[in-house]
């Protein structure tokens, strides 16, 4: 629905929408339940919302949101989409009307208004909301891990769109201050124009102004993952970060460097971190997200490893050997499971 995200009618009424379902964000950490294995979003409602913070895409106040001096205004918002198949014109001439209709996902950043680990004098409402619930704020990474496919999905998306919302807070071209446009998709550097002349310099307009500029637009890091075979196709090279849970390897990955080709780069992230020469790279599949050791596995080890995952996940730190993989929804997992499937070699 990325049309309507300049829909400024439809918007508010996905903002305050009965339907509507909102992901919260402390920066970096997801309010969540559930552990390291099995986690599940914690989602506010929009009269949750709205007993707290304006609609920002409406001039009406609530009455709560009025009485408060900070204004409570939400700082980064992002549309994420409704839960519906994407309709044609031909099947729905009127897609506003069939949007409105839908249950819808947003991602909020209450960070600027809620308390911090061993900070007072935040909004106190909000802490309160909070407090009553029974989420805690959990890392990325440990909760993204653990929640299921379809909530990973959601996860991915609000955590990029939040994290690059809170990044780009200035124009990098001319440093003033930026405001979120097209449900949180845009960033637009609003050059400050003088209400009557003065004798203060006035900063020239913003480049960015006179031009298309991605540098307003969310950008994306392309990573290439690789499952290296051994050249008789027996074999798989796989890595660690010093960081992962003990037994945990995955397969090589790395960033695409500017005006470099997949498979360049495939082989380039491979030799510098295992000092492997890859040859022939081979286009498996597509995902949306360096190594303390690298070790070579068997068909048999690789098999066992996919066998122990079961529906909750398997425990990839407690177990005192053996080989332990990503969940099954990663590239890395799936990208083994095709391998390891396979009866001959793929060379």
């Amino acid at each position: 629905m990325s049309p309507q995200r300049s829909n400024t009618p439809l918007l508010s009424h996905l903002f305050t929408s009965p339907k509507a379902r909102f992901i919260i964000f402390r920066d970096a950490e997801v309010l969540a339940t559930g552990n390291d294995r099995a986690a599940q979003l914690d989602y506010l409602s929009a009269r949750d919302i709205l007993s707290l913070f304006r609609n920002p895409y409406s001039n009406e106040t609530t009455a709560l949101a009025a009485t408060e001096p900070s204004g409570l205004t939400l700082p980064d918002w992002v549309l994420l989409g409704v839960e519906a198949d994407h309709p044609t014109e031909h099947h729905h001439p009127d897609l506003p009307a069939f949007y409105a209709e839908q249950p819808v996902y947003w991602a909020v950043n209450v960070a600027p208004m809620c308390r911090q680990p061993g900070q007072e004098g935040t909004v106190e409402p909000l802490d309160r909301l909070l407090t009553q619930r029974p989420s805690t704020f959990s890392p990325p990474r440990q909760t993204g891990l653990a929640l299921s496919s379809r909530e990973s999905v959601l996860f991915a998306q609000a955590t990029a769109m939040i994290d690059w919302n809170r990044r780009n807070q200035f124009c990098p071209s001319c440093g003033r201050h930026t405001v979120s446009s097209e449900a949180g998709y845009k960033r637009v550097c609003i050059p400050a124009e003088p209400a009557e002349p003065t004798a203060t310099p006035v900063a020239p307009p913003c480049v960015n102004s006179r031009g298309v500029h991605n540098s307003a637009y969310p950008r994306t890091d392309a990573v290439a993952i690789v499952c290296v075979m051994s050249p008789d196709g027996q074999r798989v090279l796989l890595g660690r970060k010093a960081a992962f849970p003990k037994r945990w390897y995955t397969c090589v990955a790395g960033f695409v460097e500017p005006g470099e080709t997949l498979e360049n780069a495939v082989r380039r992230e491979v030799l510098e971190e295992t000092g492997v020469i890859v040859g022939n790279v081979i286009y498996y599949a597509s995902q949306p997200w360096e190594l303390d050791d690298a070790k070579w596995f068997d068909r048999g080890e690789v098999l066992k490893a996919i066998a122990e995952h079961t529906s909750t996940g398997q425990d990839r730190t407690t177990a005192a050997e053996g080989l332990a993989l990503p969940p099954p929804f990663s590239i890395a997992f799936q990208l083994l499971k095709f391998w390891a499937s396979q009866e001959k070699s793929l060379l």
